[in-house]
């Protein structure tokens, strides 16, 4: 469910929404009376629901960095403004190269294998970009379902490259300068909230 104004709405908002959770989770008066109650929590006679809920809460804030001095957090608020915009961008740019890197063929013959539906949709695929003969969208995984059916080699490599290469074509689309940032940046995080990897971090609940 997307369009160019709601792609416009997502790279506003991300960044800002980031903020906003920061707002929140690094707020020192509200960590200090959570802090608190969960301090106390074996005098406060409280049912086994409400117990889990207060250490999920605390635990939540800890996680997020409610711990950090005022000089890490400003630290860590611009890493996560820098990490939700660069994610954003990641999933845009990738949802353009599934599209670019559809199978796009005059060639009814090299369909062979397809059912008369399946060409039949090829073509108004292509209709639908408004380019000449046919069109296979690529599906979110290199596992593209035609695959299995389609009988001409030369074909299947093709929607097979396609799928495996479509966000490392150097063009506007690719995604790997933007995935090495994030990489960087996870680990800056992880490294002011001390833990070894981002991978410690993120899993450090499950």
């Amino acid at each position: 469910n997307l369009n160019p104004e709601l792609q416009k709405v997502q790279d506003y908002e991300a960044p800002r929404l980031a903020a906003f959770q920061d707002d929140i989770f690094l707020n020192a008066k509200l960590f200090q009376r959570i802090a608190n109650i969960y301090k106390e929590r074996d005098s406060l006679h409280l049912d086994p629901e409400a117990q889990r809920l207060l250490e999920i809460q605390y635990k939540r804030f800890v996680h997020a960095g409610a711990n950090l001095n005022d000089a890490d957090k400003a630290k860590l608020k611009k890493l996560n403004e820098e990490d939700s915009t660069l994610s954003n961008a990641f999933t845009t740019k990738l949802l353009a190269a599934a599209k670019a890197g559809a199978y796009v063929t005059p060639d009814k013959a090299s369909l062979a294998g397809l059912t008369d539906a399946q060409i039949a949709g090829a073509a108004e695929a292509a209709k639908e970009r408004k380019v000449e003969g046919y069109v296979i969208p690529l599906q979110n995984t290199t596992q593209q379902p035609t695959l299995e059916e389609l009988t001409q080699r030369s074909t299947r490599q093709a929607i097979f490259e396609n799928s495996l290469n479509r966000a490392e074509r150097n063009d506007a689309n690719d995604t790997r300068a933007t995935i090495v940032r994030l990489a960087q940046l996870r680990a800056q995080k992880a490294k002011l909230l001390g833990y070894p990897t981002y991978a410690a971090w993120a899993l450090e609940d499950q």
